[in-house]
């Protein structure tokens, strides 16, 4: 991994602290979770609204398997 260095308002970096205790984890990973997050947000194609609202609902179906998808072994 490369070591950066990167400034912060007060306010962010109490917030990260709560954050990562809580989790317990370092915050440096919550940082990494949440830039993979952010990258995996702006490098995926934008999701129609109505979509969102059917992934929302969970139907009659197995949450596993909505009906659009193939069925699973």
């Amino acid at each position: 991994m490369i070591r950066t260095v990167f400034r912060l308002e007060p306010e962010e970096k109490d917030w990260l602290r709560r954050c990562a205790r809580s989790e317990r984890l370092p915050m440096a990973e919550v940082l990494r979770r949440a830039l993979r997050h952010y990258r995996v947000r702006r490098e995926t194609p934008e999701v129609p609204p109505s979509q969102l609202l059917l992934w929302s609902d969970p139907g009659l179906w197995d949450e596993e398997a909505p009906p659009w998808e193939e069925a699973r072994p």
